[in-house]
């Protein structure tokens, strides 16, 4: 497996920070942007980053903690099984010097492998942690270059047409940069959900359908309100809170149909 679809497959694996999810998408809708907007776009991105990292520290913590109940459970059930065979010895007037010395052996090679196995298991932990770290630190420096390269287009054409002509080209590149990716990851949220409808509605016909359609379009529309309003406390963290807000209310505010335009 190449590099690329490794690390694609260990992001895979991550829980979804959406304003990663859409973050490329977002940036296609977008000519240029302004070094404000710039900024403002990567401290959403590190914020969101920030997420998935901890994510990735709370995963490692689970798999070390599993692979240490496995290897006190294979401990606990080898000291059990020393104890019965001792015990039965016992019982049978059979246990002798030499018959503890081949148990505890036998015992003892049975502990080896159980611990190079888990030395094995930690190990492949660990280097898990090191390649998903390792990915969402590339992901995030691609995602902040492709940022540079908008910002550095727009001074081009601050130069070429002067600061108060440049216009933002997209449908969703105006206004607060933080709460436009807000918008552009809520309208993606909204297509997602949507996109069940096809396959959850296909055996249904006329108004059973009809039916079927438009509760995928309702719960497709809380969705979309739910992420944006979650966004709102990331307002206060950006460069202009109130604008930001504002924003996000008016997004909220528009109908389905008017974000499609």
């Amino acid at each position: 497996m190449s590099s690329y679809l490794l690390e694609m497959q260990l992001l895979s694996e991550l829980p979804t920070v959406h304003e990663i999810e859409f973050f490329d998408t977002y940036l296609m809708e977008v000519d240029y942007l302004t070094e404000d907007e710039g900024i403002e776009l990567i401290l959403v991105l590190e914020k969101a980053t920030k997420k998935v990292a901890k994510s990735v520290e709370a995963k490692k913590v689970a798999k070390i903690k599993q692979a240490q109940a496995w290897y006190q459970a294979a401990v606990k059930k080898i000291k059990d099984w020393y104890a019965a065979a001792a015990k039965k010895a016992k019982d049978a007037g059979t246990f002798t010097a030499e018959k503890a010395t081949a148990l505890k052996k036998y015992a003892t090679k049975k502990y080896r492998v159980v611990k190079k196995s888990f030395n094995k298991r930690i190990e492949n932990i660990n280097a898990w942690y090191g390649k998903t770290k390792l990915a969402v630190k590339k992901k995030y420096r691609m995602q902040k270059a492709n940022v540079g390269k908008r910002v550095e287009a727009g001074k081009q054409m601050t130069k070429k047409l002067g600061k108060g002509v440049v216009k933002h080209k997209g449908k969703v590149a105006a206004g607060v940069a933080g709460a436009a990716l807000a918008g552009a990851v809520g309208a993606g949220l909204y297509k997602n959900y949507l996109s069940g409808a096809a396959r959850a509605c296909a055996g249904k016909t006329g108004a059973d359908k009809a039916k079927c359609m438009e509760k995928f379009r309702r719960e497709a529309t809380e969705v979309r309100a739910k992420y944006l309003k979650s966004f709102i406390p990331t307002c206060e963290e950006l460069g202009n809170p109130q604008a930001c807000k504002k924003m996000i209310k008016e997004q909220l505010s528009m109908k389905i149909e008017e974000i499609f335009l």
